[in-house]
């Protein structure tokens, strides 16, 4: 036995407006007027380009006391949101963490930045085989 919809009273839509439009007035619609269709973005000199070795070497071997992320994101080319996502996969690398591991071991391209971290530290000395 098919159940019977209840019935609507209204049509769900809001209810007809005859008022004159409003036009915004001139002076205040100037400051939208002047934005820019596109806006300059600043990005670093080598963003998207591919991380050569030597680069990881410099970040592996940069003390963090003496040189912060900016300083020596100028001197690579980098961002430094990108030299911190290096940095935290070189941590992640010594830690061992599991989910780390399987990025090493991957043979995904997405994963080809954590393979080439973890074989600069390794050529490195940074990573010894554990003593069991």
């Amino acid at each position: 036995m098919a159940r019977k919809r209840p019935e609507r009273k209204s049509s769900g839509l809001l209810p007809r407006d005859d008022s004159p439009i409003k036009l915004v007035p001139l002076e205040k619609r100037k400051f939208w007027e002047e934005i820019p269709a596109e806006v300059p973005i600043e990005k670093a000199v080598r963003w998207r380009e591919k991380w050569t070795d030597d680069e990881v070497r410099r970040l592996l071997e940069a003390d963090p006391a003496n040189c912060s992320y900016e300083a020596l994101g100028a001197e690579l080319g980098r961002s430094p949101g990108a030299l911190r996502i290096r940095r935290s996969q070189m941590i992640h690398i010594i830690r061992g963490d599991p989910y780390a591991m399987e990025y090493v071991e991957s043979t995904d391209h997405k994963r080809a930045d954590w393979r080439q971290v973890h074989k600069v530290m390794k050529a490195q000395g940074v990573l010894r085989p554990a003593c069991h």
